[in-house]
């Protein structure tokens, strides 16, 4: 009987061991390599080569971005600008900020119209960003540049065109 109530007792000491060591909390976390922050209006985050680091006392333990315990808030893809982007795991969070930008930009053009009046391609510039953010420069008189849904035929106020370049569309 005192042999089991031994066992018993050791038993029961690795199994709450186990617990405290299953229910370690997390200290903080951190980006050992962080995401990408510069993305192009309409992209999805990337988080190809991040790594998050969680560490719990002295012990760094690297976190699995695809796996279900963290959690990504405060990105719209959708939305021109800077975003603070949140990331959570086991209710632990940080930071990050996250910049959106146009995929085309017009600077420079001529805004105001006349009825009657064509397109003047002769002013302003297009900054067109690829895919990772580089972005290029181009003359609105650039044989590759098109103008859509222009209509001087009569008064309008407000009325946003639509600008192509190659593959891309901004207004």
């Amino acid at each position: 009987m005192k042999k089991n109530i031994k066992y018993l007792i050791v038993a029961l000491v690795l199994l709450v061991g186990l617990a405290l060591v299953a229910c370690a909390s997390i200290d903080s976390i951190f980006f050992e390599k962080q995401p990408r922050t510069l993305y192009v209006q309409g992209q999805d985050l990337d988080f190809t080569d991040t790594v998050l680091v969680a560490v719990s006392g002295d012990k760094n333990t690297p976190v699995d971005m695809s796996s279900g315990e963290v959690t990504v808030s405060g990105y719209d893809k959708n939305v021109v600008g800077e975003q603070v982007v949140t990331f959570t795991y086991k209710e632990t969070s940080t930071t990050l900020k996250i910049t959106v930008i146009p995929r085309i930009a017009v600077e420079g053009a001529s805004n105001k119209y006349f009825i009657g009046d064509v397109f003047d391609k002769t002013k302003g510039r297009l900054k067109v960003a690829d895919d990772m953010g580089n972005i290029t420069t181009v003359n609105m008189a650039d044989e590759g540049v098109t103008i859509v849904d222009f209509d001087s035929s009569k008064a309008a106020s407000g009325k946003l065109v639509t600008v192509k370049y190659g593959e891309y569309t901004g207004t």
